[in-house]
């Protein structure tokens, strides 16, 4: 047991030797790329690339928020409701309550099994 505790405490400041110190503070990383290749600097550079992609993002929170919603991953017949989500989000802005309001209202989370 005791032979246990310390090996996970060795491991656990290994980890920590292996970061960097702002990321040790808890302020992260101040700069990074998206996964088709543009990068950022600070949270003002993220906004730009997340508001350049924003039909992208949108959708893909709908789909995120959907696949919760029913608890089970999404299929290629869900992109119409998915599409139907931003659509009634496009009405309320995108904010976060009417992404949900269009998750509820959807056919496929008033007909799930309970």
């Amino acid at each position: 047991m005791v032979e246990i505790a310390s090996t996970a405490a060795s491991r656990a400041v290994t980890v920590a030797g292996a970061l960097p110190r702002a990321f040790l503070r808890g302020l992260g990383p101040s700069s990074g790329a998206v996964a088709d290749g543009p990068g950022f600097q600070g949270l003002s550079g993220l906004r730009k690339v997340l508001l350049a992609g924003r039909d992208q993002f949108v959708n893909t929170v709908a789909e995120k928020l959907l696949m919760y919603a029913l608890g089970r991953n999404l299929q290629y017949y869900a992109q119409p409701a998915v599409r139907a989500i931003v659509h009634r989000g496009a009405t309320g802005n995108f904010t976060p309550a009417s992404l949900v309001a269009g998750v509820v209202k959807s056919p496929q989370f008033q007909m799930r099994a309970r």
